[in-house]
Formats: structure tokens, sequence, C-alpha cells
């Protein structure tokens, strides 16, 4: 009768000490820990701050690091956690059992614990999702820009050819975006270069008494103007170096739409015999035409609070137009260039 039961038995104890693990599993509550004193929580890789705590908050406890609790990093992204490092001795436990035995220590010790964030709850940077940048730059790239055209005199046509330099100058920049998860940003950018600039026009004019002789004029036309605004629609990277530093890489298409004062027609004196004519200026017409291309930026941003700070830009765009002439002809015309400014720096 005792070796039938002996199974039946052994069965019975294995699951009584199964249903008791599982009861106790289940029942254990994660460990939480209360903040002290203001601190810092600190990336495992590498000893960069993500945000800045105060007394009071609680955190959960992931493991321990020598002197140091791993602890999941509140006010981010829910569906996206981060563990970070915060030390033992700026902490107290409230709830569930802590980590007795510590693992080794992290092989790069984060630096001590500093002050950035003020308030019954210290949010970082990190927390604003929603950002705004305002620059002034300069345009470093210089072109020239050709056009060859024709226009009716004496019952023949002359031919004129223009040059338009197209020189540095100042840059206005809009950026506004949002963060969609970690350090992934989506962004959209207008800027606005605008040159005025003198163009060197070559003539060559028919003679009003005798056909197929031409008369050489030359000349410059001031205040012709040239204007781009590109559009920017960029994929952003956003990551942190610091308390107040951020650093942020972007990237995408660019539509540019330029506006280009285009000479239709040159104007000039001349007198009895009419062996020769003189430059006096010329009549011209506005043209647009927009194009497609692309841009990169680098961008590092200083934050005196949560919500504003400084920053400077490095970007470089680059398109492609074709402009039509006053006789049909196709002027490409590549506009962009490097640009190198900084500005305000807005976080919502």
């Amino acid at each position: 009768m005792r070796d039938a039961l002996r199974p039946v038995t052994t069965a019975a104890l294995f699951v009584i000490c199964v249903v008791l693990a599982a009861s106790y599993a289940f029942g254990q509550t994660p460990a939480r820990v209360r903040v002290t004193k203001q601190a810092t929580l600190w990336r495992v890789r590498f000893p960069t701050p993500i945000v800045v705590v105060d007394p009071g908050v609680e955190l959960e406890v992931v493991a321990r690091r020598g002197r140091w609790y791993e602890v999941v990093v509140p006010f981010l992204d829910p569906d996206h956690p981060e563990i970070g490092l915060i030390a033992v001795s700026q902490v107290e436990p409230i709830s569930g059992a802590l980590p007795i035995t510590p693992p080794p220590a992290p092989a790069v010790e984060p630096f001590a614990a500093g002050r950035f964030a003020r308030g019954p709850v210290a949010k970082s940077w990190w927390s604003r999702r929603v950002f705004i940048d305002i620059n002034g730059a300069q345009q470093e790239r210089t072109t020239t820009l050709s056009e060859r055209g024709t226009f009716a005199a004496s019952l023949e046509q002359g031919t004129f050819t223009s040059a338009y330099p197209v020189k540095k100058g100042s840059v206005l920049m809009l950026d506004g975006g949002v963060r969609l998860a970690g350090g992934l940003a989506a962004s959209v950018g207008v800027s606005r270069f605008k040159s005025t600039q003198a163009a060197g026009i070559t003539a060559e004019v028919p003679h009003p008494f005798f056909f197929d002789v031409m008369r050489s004029v030359t000349g410059v036309s001031p205040g012709l103007a040239h204007q781009e605004i590109a559009i920017d629609i960029d994929a952003r990277w956003m990551s942190s170096a610091g308390r107040r530093i951020q650093i942020a890489v972007s990237g995408g298409p660019t539509v540019v739409v330029v506006t280009q004062d285009l000479v239709s027609r040159v104007t000039y004196s001349e007198a009895y015999p009419y062996d020769t004519a003189t430059f006096t200026g010329v009549e011209f017409g506005k043209a647009s035409k927009s194009g497609l291309g692309g841009n990169g930026a680098v961008d590092v941003t200083f934050l005196f609070s949560r919500s504003i700070g400084i920053g400077g830009t490095v970007r470089y765009a680059r398109a492609t137009v074709d402009f039509v002439g006053v006789d049909g002809s196709v002027l490409p015309a590549v506009v962009g260039g490097a640009q190198v400014g900084g500005g305000l720096r807005l976080r919502f």
C-alpha cells in the first residue's frame, strides 16, 4: 500500500513546491527607491547624463552595479524605457527586495551628480518633444549664372551675353519639428537667401545702314536680384553631450524656389554716322523656377534652461534649377551651398 502511494505523494509534493514558488514569484513587487537629494541619472554604457531628478521621485530598481543602482528612467516614452544609473547613496528603499550582492561596477564610472533642472518634478530637455530653431547664417558659395539672348534692332537681330554673379550673403533659417521616439525626430525648415549684384553685359548691335555689320557694346547693369527660398523635409537624430548640450544631425530632400532678374533687351545710344554705339542700360524681367535637391546639417545647442538656449549650425544644400531665357534657351543654375550660422533654440 505504501509503495502504491509513494508516487502520488511525490507528485503532490512537487505540485505544492511549484505553486509555492509561483506564488512567491508573483507576489514579489518590483524593488523601488526614493530619491533623497537631487540626483543625476547617467547612461550605463558611457558617462553622460540623461535627466536630473528632485528629492521624492520614486524609481524602479532593476539591478545593482557596485555603488550604483540600475533604474528605469522616468519621464521618457513608456513604450521605449531606458535604463540609467543612480548612486546608492542618493536613494532610500521604499518597497520590494533590493539586490544584496552587487555585481561589478560599470566599466566607466559616471561623474559626480550636478544641478541642472529645478522644480517639484525635474525633467530634462529630452522630455520636450517640440523644438524650434531660428538661425541667421552666411551662405559661403559663390557662383555665376550666364545667359545668351537676342533682341530686334534695325530690322535685324542683335545678341547679348549677360553674367549674373551670386556672391556670399546672409540667410534667414527657421526649423521646427517634433521628436517621434528616442532620438529620432521629424522636422520642416524654411530658409531665404537674397543677393543683389551687378551683371556684366556684352552685346552686338546691328548697324542701321548696313546689313550684317555689328557694333560691340559692353556695360554693367546694377541692381539685378537673385533670391532662393528652400523648404527642407528632414529626418533628425538628436543626442545629448552633457547636462546642457544637444547635438543633432539631420538630412533630407529640399525644394528650392529661385527668382532671378533676367535681361531681355540691351538699351544703347548712337549718333551719326552710327559706326559706334554706347551702352545705356538693360530691360529685364523676373523669372521664377523650382528644383529638387537635398540637404544635410549638424547643429549644436547649449540650453540655459529646459526651454530656451542658443546654438550653432552648419548646413549644406544643393539643387539644380533650369531657367528659360528670352530666346527659349535653357539656363541651368546650381544653387545653394554651405551655410554657417547660429541663433535661438526653443523647446516645448
